[in-house]
């Protein structure tokens, strides 16, 4: 959907951060990994790069969400999010910046391209336009994983010591149901 939009936004990491939340970082970096294998096979071998972010993002969650307990509260997991956005941007520009510097081919090069107009030097410029897009991408992705996982808490209850804001969510959709 994104590329066929031609979307600013980087939604690549829904299943990863599902996994990475519901079952730990490890796992999220297994699905990081397997993703992009399928994409691989997919498109070209150009993606393997990120695969590196993907598996930060994993592990931004993951970690994010059992050692620093940022599923307790709407808050929490909202910034928590936002920690996300800005690691998978520290570990992609060097990355487009070592092996990419005609561009990516996503529509987050016009953003750096224009930024780079402005004035900035090209570092800056993709930082800045990486960020812009990271940020708003990891908080959709974040919120679509809670969405889906609040489904699968409602069915499949597990341990839900390490992410109580599900239940309080659950909590809160079923109060409004009954009144």
């Amino acid at each position: 959907v994104v590329a066929e939009l031609s979307l600013g936004l980087f939604l690549d990491m829904i299943g990863t951060a599902v996994a990475a939340v519901a079952l730990g970082p490890w796992y999220g970096v297994e699905v990081a990994v397997a993703t992009h294998g399928i994409a691989i096979g997919r498109n070209s071998a150009a993606v393997l790069p990120f695969t590196l972010v993907n598996i930060a993002g994993a592990l931004v969650w993951g970690y994010g969400i059992r050692r620093f307990a940022m599923g307790q509260t709407f808050t929490r997991y909202f910034v928590l999010s936002l920690i996300a956005g800005t690691v998978c941007t520290l570990v992609a520009v060097p990355i487009i910046l070592s092996l990419f510097a005609s561009g990516t081919g996503h529509a987050v090069d016009g953003l750096a391209l224009t930024l780079q107009n402005l004035g900035l030097p090209l570092t800056v410029a993709v930082f800045a336009g990486n960020l812009m897009t990271s940020l708003p991408a990891k908080l959709i992705t974040g919120f679509v994983a809670l969405s889906l996982l609040l489904f699968v808490h409602a069915r499949w209850r597990r341990d839900r010591a390490e992410f109580p804001l599900l239940d309080q969510l659950s909590r809160l959709g079923r109060s409004a149901r009954t009144s």
